[in-house]
């Protein structure tokens, strides 16, 4: 989860259905948990920007945003 109200909170537009996040998503930077991945995204409009820098098979694809 990223805060979106507060002193530290990340940029929303909102939307429950289309939502933009401001700025990127960082997990797992410096390999706090060696056996997780790490992924760094971007989520705009509803969709998930995955960069290269992901250790993961999404790495360098933007796909839809699942509801869960």
């Amino acid at each position: 989860m990223v805060p979106v109200k507060g002193l530290q909170a990340w940029t929303w537009n909102g939307d429950r259905e289309k939502p933009t996040l401001r700025p990127s998503v960082l997990v797992n930077k410096g390999r706090s948990n060696p056996t997780a991945h790490i992924c760094h995204v971007h989520i705009t409009d509803g969709k998930i920007q995955f960069f290269d820098d992901c250790s993961h098979r999404f790495a360098g694809q933007t796909l839809p945003l699942e509801e869960f």
